[in-house]
């Protein structure tokens, strides 16, 4: 993350997506400017570092003709404008994530949250969400995330109640047949998380381990 990668954090709700995104902006370079994108204000980056602007949307205002007010999409267009080196999305969710693809292949790296179980079912998820503008199809669909993102953080809340990161994967640049047959990006464990045991307050013990090497590509 320090040297630029951009990710995306994946786990269910209350698992903590979004706590740990905050912590993430600590290996953000300190004079790097971050520009955070949401919904509702959440987003807390670490105190140290080169804040530019929170955006927040905001709903029509009562009784007026317009059927939306600012969106997501009219913060991340503007944000282009504001000579951002990190943008930060709150959470994919529509078909801004077509918008925040690109903006992540435009010289800028960030991060966001996205609502999925596994690695697998999030590379579904994001390639169904930017399909929804048709602006792109068919495999290009694949070449846009995959170069937007290059990892994936998954993140589940366990059996007794800690928050933990399960899983830590490489997003790969070409299409491959999912578990139930559809098209998804191809990915690569990095690290997993091991449970061995519960503890004698029934807390789970495990372990960290390495499963994968980072790409050429990435490391280049």
């Amino acid at each position: 993350i320090h040297a630029g990668c951009s990710f995306l954090v994946v786990g269910g709700t209350s698992t903590g997506k979004t706590s740990f995104t905050n912590a993430l902006t600590g290996f953000f370079k300190e004079d790097d400017r971050i520009i955070t994108i949401e919904e509702n204000l959440e987003l807390k980056p670490h105190p140290l570092k080169l804040l530019a602007a929170p955006m927040e949307c905001l709903p029509a205002k009562a009784g007026s003709e317009a059927e939306f007010g600012v969106t997501m999409r009219d913060l991340l267009r503007s944000s282009l404008q504001m000579r951002p080196d990190a943008i930060l999305f709150g959470e994919v969710s529509d078909g801004s994530a077509y918008d925040l693809c690109q903006a992540l292949n435009t010289g800028h790296y960030g991060g966001s949250t996205l609502h999925s179980n596994n690695s697998e079912d999030a590379m579904a998820r994001v390639a169904s969400l930017v399909a929804q503008e048709e602006f792109v199809k068919g495999n290009a669909i694949f070449d846009l995330i995959g170069a937007a993102f290059d990892i994936l953080i998954v993140i589940e809340r366990l059996d007794d109640g800690s928050r933990k990161v399960t899983e830590l994967v490489e997003v790969g640049r070409k299409p491959v047949l999912s578990s139930n047959g559809e098209l998804v990006l191809e990915t690569y464990p990095l690290w997993e998380f091991k449970a061995t045991k519960n503890d004698e307050n029934g807390k789970i013990i495990g372990s960290w381990e390495k499963v994968g090497e980072l790409s050429d590509y990435r490391k280049n």
